[in-house]
């Protein structure tokens, strides 16, 4: 039946035969045991290097409906209880620390009373674990940089240290992290390089011993190139010209050769992934050049991309604006750039049928660069231009595919 301790019960008795009940006699009284007392299991008492995820089992008492697990420090100061509707109870419920000795008091629940606590059972967690990478990170190589890198995780960690290391074993960094990953982008790193990685558990204050380390070759450096739209065309000496974009780059280095490819004219170094020939020195007009490009991340540089054929031109801003109104520098001329004076913004309408990206610049009268962008193709009927600029004349020069446009437009 459903009972209760320490509860004070009347009995009476009928004595039944076949399907029938006799009355019932006299009754008597019949006092209950107050709620017992229980502990932890003998196995568990003075118990040594348990683990916080291992199962702490009590002494289970009939008809009890819960049990509370009284957490106290070695020396019987409280801590916390940890509630369970089951006999059993794992220190990875509560705020633990590894290498520590609790006492473990429980009392039992019945409804809503719980009984006294009984004795108490010394229990010590383990030292704090050792962790490494995971596995199928251990020896991979062609890494990225940017690719996190994964250690076991630990139950209860706080925080996780990853020891860098030459592949020699010689101490670089450490990168002290909350969660257990990282990156090698969170460090001072270089491409087609082997790391040995170790992780040390943190858990508050203090960390653990270092697990085994794990080696780690990251990718060599990357290659990038000027974008194949621009590509063997001829541009105005003004134009920007464009090298995919390669993440973590610090700049470009663009490397200018002759015709043949054979002879290195010049070079120039960007922190943008752009430049034009206005920006260089010792280049001749109606030439055509090679140009490869190096990525640069801090003070190392990559190896050159594919080659890119650009002829550059003689036309020039000053003389664009002092000549006529609209320069066109190809057979195709599509483009409109209205409106014209404008107050406020002008947007330019794109050629039909043309889907490569657009690029341009626009240059004030004195021939100082004010933008230099590029839109694709289905965001340009949306894109405007001007709006901080002052009032006064610009020259804007429009290239989509092999078609450039030069525009003469005026802010009132």
């Amino acid at each position: 039946m459903n009972f209760s301790y320490g509860t004070t019960y009347q009995v009476g008795v009928q004595v039944k035969q076949g399907e029938v009940y006799g009355n019932e006699g006299s009754r008597c009284n019949v006092t209950l045991s107050e709620l017992p007392t229980t502990t932890l299991v003998t196995s568990m008492c003075g118990s040594t290097s348990v683990s916080p995820s291992q199962w702490i089992d009590a002494q289970p008492i009939s008809g009890a409906t819960g049990y509370r697990f009284n957490i106290y420090t070695s020396s019987g100061e409280f801590i916390t209880t940890i509630d369970r509707s089951i006999y059993f109870f794992r220190f990875s419920q509560m705020n633990f620390s590894y290498g520590t000795t609790y006492q473990v008091g429980v009392q039992v629940k019945q409804g809503e009373v719980y009984g006294n606590e009984g004795s108490r059972c010394n229990v010590t967690l383990s030292e704090l674990p050792t962790t490494t990478l995971v596995t199928s990170m251990c020896g991979s190589t062609s890494v990225s940089p940017s690719q996190w890198i994964d250690a076991q995780p630990i139950s209860g960690a706080t925080g996780y240290r990853f020891n860098i290391y030459t592949s020699s074993g010689e101490f670089i960094t450490a990168i002290d992290r909350s969660i257990y990953f990282f990156r090698f982008s969170q460090m001072n790193f270089s491409y087609g390089t082997t790391y040995q990685v170790g992780v040390q558990a943190k858990q508050g204050l203090v960390y653990g011993t270092e697990g085994s380390r794990c080696t780690i070759t990251l990718s060599g450096p990357p290659t990038t190139s000027i974008e194949s739209a621009q590509c063997g065309t001829s541009i105005l000496y003004t134009d920007a010209i464009y090298a995919v974009s390669v993440s973590d780059a610090t700049g470009y280095k663009f490397n200018f050769y002759n015709q043949a490819g054979t002879t290195l004219v010049t070079s120039f170094e960007s922190a943008t992934n752009w430049f034009s020939f206005s920006q260089l020195t010792g280049y001749t007009f109606d030439t055509t050049y090679q140009v490869r490009v190096q990525v640069i991340r801090g003070t190392e540089y990559g190896v050159e991309g594919t080659a890119c054929s650009i002829t550059v031109l003689t036309d020039a801003p000053a003389r664009a604006l002092s000549n006529q109104d609209e320069i066109k520098t190809s057979m195709v001329s599509e483009f409109k750039a209205y409106p014209n004076p404008f107050t406020t913004t002008f947007s330019i309408t794109p050629m039909e049928r043309e889907t490569a990206t657009l690029f341009y610049q626009v240059y004030d009268v004195t021939g100082k660069m004010m933008e230099s962008r590029s839109v694709e193709a289905n965001e340009i009927t949306n894109h405007t231009i001007g709006e901080q600029y002052p009032a006064g004349m610009y020259l804007v020069i429009v290239r989509q595919g092999a078609n450039t446009q030069t525009f003469k437009m005026v802010k009132q």
